[in-house]
């Protein structure tokens, strides 16, 4: 949602919501290392004279993470 002033922008907002039944997943190299949920919330708000802009962003994700030891030999240093 956002509201203008002619063409200059007073605010805006944004949500993402990852459910938690439908997780992101992520991985490395094509290698599933997990998933996140959650949600990310952006804002932004325009100075009066049109010529800055204040933007905040909120992130809140739970993730779940499934390394393999195999991949974690390949990708870091273990043990030393």
């Amino acid at each position: 949602m956002a509201r203008l002033n002619g063409v200059n922008l007073v605010d805006a907002r944004a949500t993402i919501h990852i459910p938690r039944r439908e997780p992101l997943p992520l991985d490395i190299d094509g290698q599933d290392i997990g998933e996140v949920d959650g949600d990310i919330n952006i804002g932004a708000r325009g100075s009066g004279d049109g010529r800055g802009l204040n933007v905040t962003v909120d992130i809140r994700l739970h993730r779940r993470v499934h390394l393999e030891v195999s991949l974690l030999n390949r990708c870091c240093v273990i043990g030393r």
